[in-house]
């Protein structure tokens, strides 16, 4: 999807050399956006959210599966690949 970049590293509105904002693909960016912020977050949309960072010491792995397939289905991606277990984290998900 092309929408309004966000900067990875200060979280901060993209801007080219003329201070215009940048638009590009922003897939990663939807995907890491529902993984890290907590349902409750998103002022507009209550229940978005994974909070992902949860995940540690939690041996209910097949929840945070369907956490993560639902979330991004919810907001229109189709999960081709996820995998959640001890030691290895893998989504692939595109609209």
């Amino acid at each position: 999807m092309i929408d309004i970049a966000i900067d990875n590293i200060n979280h901060d509105l993209m801007l080219d050399a003329d201070g215009e904002i940048v638009l590009q693909e922003t897939t990663p960016q939807d995907q890491w956006n529902l993984l890290a912020h907590q349902p409750g977050e998103f002022k507009q949309y209550p229940t978005m959210g994974i909070g992902i960072d949860d995940i540690a010491n939690d041996h209910e792995l097949a929840n945070w599966r369907r956490t993560v397939q639902n979330q991004m289905e919810k907001v229109g991606m189709t999960v081709s690949r996820l995998v959640i277990d001890e030691n290895k984290f893998e989504l692939i998900a595109k609209y």
